[in-house]
């Protein structure tokens, strides 16, 4: 890190340590005054962007690793306490108090762009091992919705491919379920090229 960013840094914390709260403000943090309390708000635009944000974070839990997922569930939260205090921040900065100005857009913006980048880190930590399985299981979530007891498998494909890297690592998943009984991949000889087709296990698209 730059030596110039890390003194800045350093600057804007200790201000921040230096800011002192009115005692009336202080009972009203801890819950004897409610009535004194002050809240930091988003501002309209930046409640539109959030919204829109939160979508995004449901997504990765529905799409994501399955140990993973605890932490994606709180990804937005973590979202909305980084704008928080960057709008704190700044707003320190320019000695102007962050409770009598909204969040603006921008701020929501770059707190996301924060949790987004320890998104992509919590998914290396949580991947290991368990990307074959983690894959096998969001294979299965697209077979059930399917409905179906037989279908190609570049069907599948054509329907999953956004989310695996590799035809490799999408056959991996395959042959994950296949080896816990889910489904049961079979070739046949053309004229043409193979054709492979996946049988689904009965009780799958009974429970």
């Amino acid at each position: 890190m730059p030596t110039e960013v890390e003194q800045a840094y350093e600057d804007a914390i200790l201000k921040c340590l230096s800011v002192t709260i009115e005692s009336e403000k202080v009972l009203g943090l801890l819950g004897t005054d409610y009535n004194r309390i002050n809240y930091i708000y988003l501002s309209e635009e930046a409640t539109q962007y959030a919204i829109q944000y939160f979508d995004i974070c449901e997504k990765r839990i529905m799409e994501g690793l399955e140990r993973a997922k605890g932490w994606n569930g709180k990804a937005f939260g973590l979202s909305i306490r980084i704008a928080g205090l960057f709008h704190s921040f700044n707003c320190i900065e320019q000695d102007k108090d962050p409770t009598e100005i909204p969040i603006p857009l921008d701020i929501m913006i770059n707190a996301s762009r924060v949790v987004e980048v320890l998104a992509v880190h919590a998914e290396k930590v949580f991947m290991g091992n368990e990307r074959k399985n983690n894959d096998a299981i969001y294979l299965l979530t697209r077979i059930k919705a399917l409905g179906i007891d037989e279908f190609n498998k570049q069907d599948l494909w054509q329907k999953t491919k956004r989310k695996f890297n590799t035809v490799d690592s999408f056959d991996e998943g395959l042959q994950a379920l296949e080896g816990s009984g889910y489904i049961k991949i079979e070739t046949h000889q053309t004229k043409g090229r193979p054709l492979t087709t996946i049988k689904v296990n009965p009780f799958i698209n009974c429970t």
